[in-house]
């Protein structure tokens, strides 16, 4: 016996390797109808026209895949201009200086706040922003240490989440104390560069996005600076209704914010019939979930369907479904799931396989957690055939945040011995 009876040994009719090709395969329908910006391997924030697929990189320039997302709108008017008197203030102490050093898109459009040497706080604030009441936002900004003793920053609010705060530490990229009303969140760029903010549900109607620099990463709630020369740089701001962040969205005073409109892909026609089976088949999917759900479904009608992927509206919910009314009756199946939050931001596998009263799906995560639930069931009430599809939506159901690095179907129903050597 060989490793090579671990593996499929018949080809796949379709293999798309977003993570090393960084294209789309021309046979996908592909639009969002606005830009989008994502993280080139270069470690700087780049911008997609509209209609172009973005490819996503993390800090180290690995590659992550094909982003897709919702669509958010920054509801902050003046995104990179804090010196911009309609949109920002200054609140307490500090002075904001212009266009300063470069931002994580490399062009010179950051900002420097710092000590004004006569005050204990360091802070600015956004214009009053009109919110939901009992609504989820996300606010952030990307920060950098420019020099003097800054360190320690923190993001809260006037109104928003009462008394909502997160403090984040600069030199060793830590996230420090936070309100219980604050999803604190940190991600690291390149050239010193981090995005910083916090979720929360908002208490009132309006929302004034603050930063400070404070003295310690457990400060309280507008907490004091008691250093003599700090500064630091700012780009990039950002207030978006969602219980997660999403890719900065530029802003440039347009009453409102700007929308960034949701990421729609697709195989339909002779691109999808030419390699699917429709007695069986299996298919392999690899992605990196940060927040919320989205789907790949194979899709006929609502009653004829099947799909792996973040499949809960609430989260945290990963594995495989299908409906088919080609039997005697219509029936729900799930298999192969993991059902917890603290798996996104991990490589999720999954390895499902689908034949007429046959079905399995086999699922890890690369933080750990594997189920090896694997499904061979028979509808009690009649038998099951494969439900009749003809597309592949690649952005199903989509309220999150993906990044598809690899999909493969093969035109046969695999053995459960490699479906579940595929998600190893």
């Amino acid at each position: 016996m060989t490793i090579k009876h671990l593996y499929p040994v018949v080809e796949p009719s379709l293999n798309l390797d977003f993570a090393n090709s960084k294209k789309l395969d021309p046979r996908i329908t592909f639009t969002r109808g606005s830009i989008g910006t994502y993280v080139g391997d270069d470690g700087l924030i780049k911008t997609a026209a509209q209609n172009e697929a973005r490819f996503d990189h993390d800090s180290d320039g690995n590659s992550l895949g094909l982003l897709v997302e919702e669509s958010r709108t920054n509801l902050l008017t003046y995104s990179e201009e804090f010196g911009n008197v309609s949109a920002w203030v200054i609140y307490t102490g500090g002075i904001i200086t212009a266009n300063t050093a470069a931002s994580p898109d490399s062009t010179v459009t950051a900002d420097t706040l710092a000590y004004d040497g006569v005050n204990s706080k360091v802070s600015i604030e956004s214009s009053n922003i009109t919110v939901v009441s009992g609504q989820a936002y996300s606010s952030s900004y990307y920060v950098k240490v420019a020099g003097g003793d800054a360190r320690y920053v923190q993001v809260w609010a006037t109104n928003g989440p009462l008394n909502a705060y997160a403090n984040f530490d600069l030199v060793d990229n830590v996230i420090g104390t936070s309100s219980a009303n604050a999803t604190p969140f940190m991600e690291t760029l390149s050239n010193g560069w981090y995005r910083i903010g916090y979720s929360g549900v908002s208490d009132y109607n309006n929302w004034r996005p603050r930063l400070s620099v404070v003295d310690s990463a457990s400060s309280g709630r507008n907490g004091n600076y008691s250093g003599s020369n700090a500064s630091i740089y700012l780009w990039g701001a950002q207030l978006e209704a969602g219980a997660f962040p999403t890719s900065y969205i530029p802003t440039d005073g347009t009453p409102g914010g700007i929308a960034r409109a949701a990421d729609v892909a697709s195989i339909t026609g002779s691109n999808f019939s030419s390699w699917y089976n429709q007695s069986e088949g299996s298919f392999f999917s690899q992605y990196i979930p940060t927040a919320g759900h989205g789907e790949v479904k194979f899709f006929g009608n609502n009653v004829n369907f099947w799909n792996i992927g973040a499949t809960s509206v609430a989260g945290g919910v990963f594995g495989f479904r299908t409906i088919s009314n080609q039997g005697s009756d219509a029936n729900i199946f799930n298999r192969g799931r993991i059902e917890d939050s603290t798996n996104y931001g991990y490589v999720i596998k999954h390895a499902a396989a689908i034949a007429d009263n046959d079905f399995a799906c086999y699922t890890s995560s690369s933080s750990g957690d594997v189920n090896l639930n694997t499904g061979l069931t028979i509808p009690a009430t009649g038998g099951y055939l494969t439900p009749l599809v003809d597309r592949l939506i690649l952005t199903d159901d989509l309220t999150g945040v993906i990044r598809l690095s690899r999909l493969t179907y093969y035109p046969v129903r695999l053995s459960d011995t490699i479906l579940q050597n595929l998600t190893l």
